[in-house]
């Protein structure tokens, strides 16, 4: 079948209106989106993911130790590791080295390099297959693995309700204020916290409403030192690319 130049204009013209059409835009950005992360993984191996998290983590310092006083907990060695998070590690991973019980015993070994930097690469593994995208990993890394998917929650309720809640990944009064209307509008039980029910009828709700928009898992929690730890990480990586 041969087309006039005419033709193939409009046949062209059509061809894209499909796909950026109701669904198509969609289909354009999740195309754009692995493209994106399938060149970030080809430039970067795990290795230099991990190399660049000790880097802003701890600069390079086996014996760094810092005590985290929101957490009641402290953070140890390269990938500056809290105690709670890698004994859940090892929990889980029995392929990964033993800690021992006493805190003494966990606080030598985690400042072992090797065993350091095993527990830090699982961990950045897990939240990148959680988020599928190296900077929303990071950022869960730094601030806690649910954080950037509730700032994204935070950023739906704003959608929704017109209101400016903070992005910054904790559910406050004012959150939870927010999340117990949308709760109640919606029937669902009302109690102010995101479980499985109330965050997939969030993101059904704002799909709806947003159909021809992306609906990201996570955004960067706007908080003082998550934003700031993220470009950091970018700058080694632009480094280790040199």
């Amino acid at each position: 079948m041969e087309f006039d130049k005419s033709s193939r204009r409009r046949f062209l013209k059509a061809g894209m209106a499909a796909l950026t059409g109701v669904g198509g835009g969609m289909l354009l950005q999740f195309a754009s989106c692995e493209q994106k992360q399938k060149s970030e993984r080809f430039n970067y191996s795990i290795e230099d993911y991990v190399n660049a998290i000790i880097e802003i983590e701890s600069s390079g310092n086996e014996r760094a130790e810092r005590y985290e006083r929101h957490l009641n907990d402290y953070s140890y060695g390269l990938g500056q590791l809290l105690t709670k998070t890698a004994k859940n590690l090892e929990v889980r991973y029995g392929d990964l080295p033993r800690l021992g019980e006493s805190r003494e015993e966990i606080r030598e070994n985690l400042f072992n390099p090797n065993v350091n930097r095993q527990y830090a690469q699982r961990l950045f593994e897990e939240e990148l297959d959680f988020y599928k995208n190296t900077f929303l990993a990071v950022a869960a890394y730094n601030a806690g693995h649910f954080a950037p998917r509730n700032a994204r929650c935070q950023e739906q309720l704003n959608d929704l309700y017109g209101t400016n809640l903070n992005k910054d990944g904790l559910f406050g009064e004012k959150s939870k204020e927010i999340l117990k209307k949308f709760q109640e509008d919606y029937e669902l039980e009302v109690d102010g916290r995101f479980g499985e029910q109330s965050y997939e009828k969030l993101q059904e709700v704002w799909q709806e409403k947003n159909s021809r928009k992306e609906n990201q898992r996570g955004i960067i929690p706007q908080n003082r030192m998550t934003p700031r730890h993220v470009e950091k990480f970018k700058m080694v990586l632009e480094r280790l690319k040199k």
